[in-house]
C-alpha cells in the first residue's frame, strides 16, 4: 500500500535538470498542479496551510537535486516557482532570437524524417510563447511549409486552391499523413502503370532531394528546380521531342494532360481536388468501393459518386504511345469533365512541373511519362 500510495504521489514527469528541459518540465508542473487543485498556490491566491505546504513539497520533488541550490531557501511554492522562472527562463533577445532563427531556417532536408522537423519547429513556438512572444497557428504551419523541400510544391498549391485555413496542426496533420500513406502503400503499386517497361532500381524523389542535401549534390538545378544536378544534366534536357504547346493564361485556365486534340476524353490537371474523378461509366474497370458518397463542386454543388475503379488512358509523351493505368477513380456522373488529382499524383511519389508554357509529370524515377498544355477556359 505504501509503494502505492507513493506512486499516486509522485506524478510521472521528468524532473527539472536545467534550460533544457525548462518549458516541458513547466508546462507538465502547472498542468499537474491544476490538476491537483493547487496551482492557486503557486500564484499566490490560495491560504489554505495545508495545501500551500502540500504544493510546496510537491514542487521540491519534481526538481532534480542539483537544482535545489535555486529553491533551498524558498519558503513557499511561489517562491520555488518564481526561482526556477529566473534561473532557467531565458527570455532575452539573444534567446528569442535564436528561437526565430530555429522556426525560420528549419529545413525538412536538414532533419531525419518528418517527424523530427514538425518536432523541431513546434517546440520552438512553444518555446517563444512560453517567454511571452506569442506566434499564431497560421504562421507556424506557413514556417512548415517553407522548410519544405522544392517536390511538395503540388501539395502546397493544393492546399492553396482548397481555401483551408492554415494552421499547424493542418500541416502537421498533412505532412504526417502523407508519410504514412506512403510507408503503408505497397511499392509495386505504382499509380501508373506503362506497357512494356523495364524494371529498374526504385529511387523516390525524397531519396533524390536527401542526397542533394550534402556535399556536391547540394546545387538547385532551373530546370526542374530540383536539387542534385545542374540544368545541363537534367532528366528533362535529356528527353527528346518533348514539345509544350504555348497557350496564353488566363485566370479561367486549367492544365489538360496532353492526349491528342481537345475532346471530352481529355483530363485535366485539378491542384483542388482531393479525388480523381470521371463521368465516364464505360471506362472503369476493377471497380471497388467507392470512398465517399459525394464531392462538392467550387460552386458548392453536391454531386453523387456512384462508384470507383481504374481506367486506362493512352497518352503521348516523346511521340510514344503508352497506355497508362489510373486508380481509384471516382465514377461521377454529373461531372463535366475528367479530373486527375494533383495531391494523389505526389502521393504516390509522382512530380508535377509547371510552367509558363504547360506542365510535366514525372514518376518516381524522374522519368517523363506525361505532358500537359494550358487550356483556356473562353
Amino acid at each position: 500500500m505504501m509503494a502505492s500510495s507513493q506512486a499516486q504521489f509522485i506524478p510521472a514527469i521528468d524532473k527539472l535538470t536545467g534550460r533544457d528541459n525548462y518549458i516541458t518540465w513547466q508546462f507538465a508542473v502547472q498542468a499537474y498542479m491544476e490538476h491537483e487543485d493547487l496551482w492557486n498556490c503557486v500564484t499566490g491566491k490560495e491560504n489554505d496551510e495545508r495545501k500551500l505546504v502540500k504544493a510546496k513539497s510537491k514542487l521540491i520533488l519534481l526538481v532534480h537535486p542539483s537544482n535545489f541550490v535555486h529553491i533551498n531557501k524558498c519558503e513557499t511554492a511561489q517562491e520555488i516557482w518564481n526561482a526556477l522562472q529566473n534561473a532557467f527562463c531565458d527570455s532575452g533577445l539573444t534567446r528569442r532570437v535564436g528561437l526565430i532563427r530555429t522556426l525560420t531556417s528549419t529545413k525538412l532536408n536538414d532533419c531525419a524524417n518528418v517527424e523530427e522537423y514538425v518536432q523541431v519547429i513546434m517546440n520552438a513556438a512553444q518555446k517563444l510563447r512560453c517567454i511571452n512572444c506569442d506566434v499564431s497557428d497560421e504562421w507556424i504551419g506557413t514556417f512548415m511549409l517553407a522548410g519544405l523541400p522544392h517536390f511538395y510544391q503540388p501539395m502546397i498549391m493544393a492546399l492553396e486552391n482548397s481555401g483551408i485555413k492554415i494552421t499547424a496542426d493542418t500541416i502537421k496533420t498533412k505532412l504526417l499523413q502523407d508519410i504514412k500513406s506512403g510507408e503503408n502503400s505497397d511499392s509495386s503499386k505504382a499509380f501508373y502503370t506503362f506497357k512494356g517497361k523495364k524494371n529498374h532500381k526504385k529511387k523516390d524523389v525524397k531519396s533524390l532531394s536527401s542526397e542533394s542535401s550534402s556535399g556536391e549534390n547540394h546545387v538547385q538545378c532551373y530546370t526542374c528546380h530540383l536539387y542534385g544536378h545542374k540544368s545541363f544534366n537534367c532528366p528533362l534536357m535529356k528527353k527528346k521531342n518533348i514539345s509544350l504547346q504555348n497557350v496564353n493564361k488566363t485566370k479561367k485556365g486549367a492544365f489538360v494532360v496532353s492526349s491528342g486534340v481537345l475532346n471530352n476524353n481529355e483530363w485535366f490537371l485539378d491542384s483542388a481536388s482531393s479525388f480523381h474523378m470521371s463521368p465516364r461509366e464505360d471506362w472503369l474497370t476493377s471497380q471497388i468501393n467507392k470512398p465517399i458518397d459525394h464531392i462538392v463542386t467550387a460552386n458548392d454543388a453536391k454531386l453523387e459518386v456512384k462508384s470507383a475503379g481504374v481506367v486506362q488512358v493512352n497518352v503521348s509523351c516523346n511521340d510514344v504511345n503508352n497506355e497508362i493505368s489510373i486508380n481509384n477513380v471516382l465514377h461521377v456522373p454529373n461531372l463535366s469533365s475528367n479530373l486527375l488529382s494533383v495531391s494523389q499524383l505526389c502521393q504516390k511519389g509522382h512530380t508535377v512541373i509547371f510552367t509558363n508554357g504547360g506542365c510535366q509529370i514525372l514518376d518516381s524515377h524522374m522519368d517523363l511519362v506525361a505532358t500537359g498544355r494550358h487550356f483556356s477556359a473562353t
